[in-house]
């Protein structure tokens, strides 16, 4: 089974690693093996070094990053930034995509590859919250750990 995560990418409060890290271990323990990670923002760097950390007690699990982008600097840049937590990165795509479109293309991917997803997203506006409703839509199961401030 995969997870995705939506999030914003600036503004994350404090503490949200410590959900991040409870949901994922919680996700493991219920049979998730693949968590999917655009690697943009804030958000998605606390998500990859919980994914990380909880790889650490179970070397079973996976931690991707999908690329919007295939290019060289893309690939080393995030090769680099997250080799110590254990993650792969993956440009699933065939062809390249247009510039505008590449990050809405890679959400909507991971979306679509998912059974569950946990999100930090309390904005009504932004390509975040268009990552969630289209979740929505597909009916996967969402944990928002901002649901304190925008519940839906």
């Amino acid at each position: 089974m995969n997870c995705c995560f939506i999030g914003h990418g600036t503004d994350v409060a404090e503490g949200i690693y410590d959900l991040i890290l409870a949901e994922v271990n919680a996700l493991v323990r219920f049979g998730v093996t693949n968590f999917l990670c655009g690697g943009h923002g804030d958000f998605d760097k606390l998500c990859i070094c919980a994914v990380g950390e909880v790889k650490k007690k179970y070397p079973h699990i996976r931690n991707f990053i999908i690329l919007a982008y295939n290019t060289p600097s893309q690939i080393n840049r995030y090769e680099n930034e997250v080799k110590n937590y254990g993650a792969e990165t993956l440009y699933p795509f065939k062809v390249a995509l247009d510039s505008k479109l590449a990050i809405p293309f890679r959400n909507s991917f991971i979306v679509d590859k998912s059974d569950y997803c946990i999100a930090y997203v309390y904005r009504k506006f932004g390509g975040a919250v268009q990552s969630l409703n289209y979740a929505i839509s597909k009916k996967i199961t969402i944990v928002n750990l901002a649901n304190v401030q925008f519940k839906y």
